[in-house]
């Protein structure tokens, strides 16, 4: 069941952005920067839009506690454009701007009236009054019309797939040109493929595809000393792959997961054997398990094979495959020096009942680990991703919606879902949280197991705070403390009769942790377990943004930090008297966690 407690005060502005544009030209993509920054191209051009009241709000903003507090103005504009050019098709999908090295990344039309769509580059647009040339824009080519694109800002490198296949670039200064970009690796799929969402983070790939599978894929880089050795290794592993005649066959049962069981092919070893597993065909050769991928993990029996788990809501953990490159249908670019691989791995496969519309890959600064979350209309899924091929990628939590989604946003923070009746907003967690949660819950088994009284899941899942309604509402994009939302109203032959931009302003975090203690403290003689809620959301809210605040300097992200670690220690001193004083000798135990947690550790 999913809990629900709204909050009026959650954003303390709206503000209609329809005004922000010339008379004539309409949003066609938006995309978020760094804060309070957005990326809008119209029909027209591509604007740099900048919140002209963003800044950060010192820790001793007055305190929000009821809906009056909340200004909606629909008359006024707050996002205010500080640079535009001219790009060589207006017909663009996708947006992305790379900060190190202040270039656009636009994935548009080739040509007007073009079916091919090329991914191009722009950088140095001020040069000729914001009038694009050959001189500042590169074209990233491709054998076919690119369908979907990825890009990640921390290390400048983008993917592109196609139906056929995907590429992966990185794109580096140069002082005569502007920028170079540089093929890393091609991908060649063994069938078509119908991707509908692509997310990477360095040499991690992920990509949704229309049929609903997700994959979730890793390049494996040479060591130094392996470089050194760069042809002789790669020919004798190429060798001992073929040497091998003892493959594996790999097959998809009914309940979505994937069998390896040791057969004989006489030598026969498929250049593009993993092609097929990419493809979510139901057989596919690999080298041997026994001799030449030592990294899976023993599991459960079924006949002579071992069980290798497509990840689903029922089997929560997932044992990654590596090959080497010639058995992955993948052709390093062996002109870049500035990378040298040695392997592939897939690193998670998870199936889904419907095809995913949000796709995103992000990482907690306290872990190694990455985080990936998917999400199709009716649900939600975060995954913790292997970090390499010894480790295991698990399922940590499953968000179920109340209502059919159409987009969705994870943040540092949130999750924002676009709706058929308008924005939610629900709680999130920590991955070192859903550790927590998941080993209480196993010692809960234990303890129900042995004792008469069934005891309660004592950390209750994340909750809805926010319903904001809006007609049409299409794509979310959050900066910083503001979320810009595009909505749009199309007519009966599917053609868009009118539209709108809104820019939401949060409540500092500072006052609205106020108002959720004060919530909670209504609820603590009539009902504990919504005190527990309420509190426990507080409390992360300020873990996680202390974790966001961490590395950033200045006297005021100081001062904030300071304030969020006094409601830090308040809200677990609530928490641990909370556990304290409950006869449950489950709640006993968290009692100390709770009672002893520092700033070092995040729940």
């Amino acid at each position: 069941m999913v809990k629900v407690f709204l909050f009026k005060d959650l954003f303390s502005r709206q503000d209609v952005e329809g005004r922000t544009f010339p008379e004539g030209e309409e949003p066609i993509f938006i995309s978020s920067m760094e804060e309070g920054k957005f990326l809008v191209s119209t029909n027209e051009k591509i604007y740099f839009l900048n919140s002209i009241e963003h800044s950060l709000l010192p820790p001793s903003s007055p305190s929000i506690s009821s809906s009056s507090s909340s200004s909606y103005d629909n008359n006024q504009s707050t996002l205010k454009s500080f640079d535009e050019f001219i790009p060589f098709n207006t017909q663009i999908s996708f947006l992305s701007f790379l900060p190190q090295l202040n270039c656009v990344i636009a994935l548009e039309k080739e040509k007007k009236n073009s079916s091919l769509k090329v991914v191009r580059i722009y950088f140095n647009w001020k040069q000729n009054g914001g009038r694009t040339s050959e001189e500042n824009c590169v074209t990233l080519h491709s054998p076919s019309s690119v369908v979907c694109v990825a890009v990640c800002t921390k290390s400048n490198r983008i993917v592109m797939a196609t139906k056929k296949g995907m590429s992966l670039w990185i794109v580096q200064k140069n002082e005569e040109k502007g920028i170079e970009c540089f093929k890393l690796f091609d991908l060649e799929f063994g069938i078509q493929q119908n991707i509908v969402t692509l997310a990477v983070f360095d040499l991690i790939i992920a990509y949704g595809t229309e049929e609903g599978h997700l994959r979730v894929l890793k390049m494996n880089e040479k060591s130094a000393n392996i470089e050194k050795e760069k042809n002789s290794v790669e020919n004798e592993s190429k060798q001992n792959w073929k040497r091998d005649e003892n493959c594996c066959s790999c097959e998809f049962d009914e309940e979505g997961n994937v069998w390896i069981g040791s057969v004989n092919v006489g030598g026969q070893n498929s250049a593009d054997s993993l092609n097929v597993l990419l493809g979510s065909q139901f057989t596919i050769e690999v080298a041997s398990v026994r001799n030449s991928n030592p990294n899976l993990a023993k599991t459960n029996q079924r006949k002579s094979g071992r069980r290798m788990s497509v990840i689903n809501d029922i089997c929560k953990i997932f044992d990654p495959v590596e090959l080497p490159l010639h058995l992955a249908g993948i052709r390093p670019n062996r002109d870049f020096i500035g990378s040298s691989f040695s392997s592939f791995s897939l690193l998670l496969h998870f199936k889904f009942d419907e095809p995913p519309h949000s796709l995103s890959l992000s990482k907690d600064m306290k872990r190694e680990n990455l985080c990936c979350f998917i999400s199709t209309p009716r649900k939600g899924h975060v995954v913790e991703i292997a970090k390499d091929s010894e480790d295991k990628s698990r399922l940590l939590h499953t968000y179920m919606y109340t209502n059919e989604t159409t987009s969705a946003q994870l943040t540092g923070l949130f999750l924002y879902l676009a709706t058929q009746s308008g924005l939610e907003t629900w709680t999130t967690r920590t991955a070192n949280f859903y550790s927590l949660q998941q080993k209480q819950e196993k010692d809960l088994e234990e303890i129900n197991r042995r004792s008469e009284t069934e005891y309660s899941n004592l950390f209750p899942s994340p909750c809805l705070v926010g319903l904001q309604p809006y007609i049409g509402l299409s794509t979310i994009a959050v900066s910083g403390e503001i979320l810009l939302l595009f909505s749009k109203v199309r007519g009966e032959n599917g053609m868009m009769k009118g539209w709108n931009l809104y820019s939401l302003h949060h409540t500092p975090l500072v006052a609205f942790y106020g108002g959720i203690i004060k919530k909670a403290e209504n609820y603590l003689e009539s009902n504990p377990g919504v005190y527990l809620q309420l509190v426990l959301e507080a409390h992360i809210l300020v873990s996680k943004k202390l974790l966001i605040l961490e590395g950033k300097g200045g006297e005021l992200v100081e001062t904030m930090q300071e304030e969020f670690k006094d409601q830090k220690r308040h809200s677990a001193a609530l928490l641990a008297q909370f556990y304290l004083q409950s006869r449950d000798f489950a709640k006993w135990k968290l009692f100390g966690q709770f009672r002893a947690q520092n700033f070092t550790t995040t729940v």
